[in-house]
């Protein structure tokens, strides 16, 4: 019998070869023998089982051409599959909830990483709430003068929206005619949003993204933000550098790591600013390659020996 791993992924040219965890990780899993079948969300469907309509595909290595299509246009039925990896960025929404729905009627020889149940219970910033005492003063809601209030507390805040990610649609909210100007904007488009302290640490030493995996730490970055930006995500334009965790951001993180593995999260990335929990990536969590291109550590392989043991 074949052994296949499943990537539901965003469009496989969308992809960045030089960081992309999705590849780092299913390039692995060709080594030991899996082949690699790609598809996107919207290529799943159920009709008595479930399928993905999608393309086998394998690795060239090459940064510029750095996979070939196989064959095209396979509808697989994806029991057939020994492991599934939901890879696709979020935000969280109406078609990913459906989604994780459809990859619950997978039967439990396939492996899907992460657990789509999971995944449904650990939104990325509301999950930070379950460790009050490890995050900075934070509300979330929709209720105007509830925010405002909180705010008028804090004198400078930052509002995001709950389902973003990669630091898209961030503000600092640093006078009331900002507040004023945005929030109502926020909860017109969220409907909720999030305020959260300020830490202007971020500035001049950026946040820490923590990589976990099989509830253990198994590295971590340290990430810059742009001159004048408080955004560090790569995405955003921050860089990436080698950094070391300190004992309470390690124990942070080992706490968190446990709780996440006990609910099944296999991967996830933890993001701390001045040993402060920020949010907890769990949809597609990244930086995995980049922190073995740093480290010079082959992460890629004690994940995969993780996930198959």
């Amino acid at each position: 019998m074949e052994k296949i791993v499943a990537l539901q992924a965003d469009p496989i040219d969308s992809l960045n070869y030089e960081t992309d965890t999705s590849v780092f990780l299913a390039e692995e899993l060709e080594r030991r023998g899996y082949k690699v079948f790609h598809y996107t969300p919207s290529d799943l469907s159920f009709c008595d089982k479930l399928h993905a309509t999608g393309s086998f595909v394998n690795f060239t290595g090459n940064t510029k051409k750095f996979y070939e299509i196989v064959r095209e246009n396979i509808n697989l039925d994806l029991s057939k599959a020994s492991v599934v990896m939901i890879r696709q960025n979020p935000p969280f929404d109406q078609r990913y909830l459906t989604n994780t729905y459809l990859l619950d009627h997978l039967p439990k020889s396939t492996i899907v990483i992460n657990n789509p149940r999971a995944i449904r219970e650990f939104p990325e910033k509301l999950s930070a709430l379950y460790f009050p005492d490890c995050i900075p003063k934070t509300i979330t809601g929709g209720n105007y003068h509830n925010l405002k209030t909180f705010y008028q507390t804090m004198g400078i805040a930052v509002l995001k929206p709950i389902y973003g990610f990669g630091g898209q649609e961030v503000s600092l909210i640093d006078s009331e005619q900002k507040f004023q100007e945005l929030v109502p904007l926020y909860l017109e488009k969220f409907g909720e949003c999030i305020l959260q302290e300020y830490l202007p640490s971020v500035k001049t030493q950026g946040d820490k993204r923590v990589l976990i995996a099989g509830g253990e730490v198994v590295g971590a970055i340290s990430r810059m933000p742009q001159d004048g930006n408080f955004i560090a995500n790569m995405i955003a334009g921050g860089k990436a550098y080698a950094t070391e965790l300190t004992k309470a951001e390690l124990d942070i993180s080992n706490k968190i790591a446990k709780h996440l593995f006990e609910h099944g999260i296999f991967l996830a990335g933890i993001d701390l600013i001045d040993s402060k929990l920020i949010e907890i990536n769990v949809t597609s969590p990244t930086g995995f390659k980049v922190f073995s291109k740093i480290s010079g550590k082959k992460t890629n392989k004690l994940i995969m020996d993780m996930l198959l043991k």
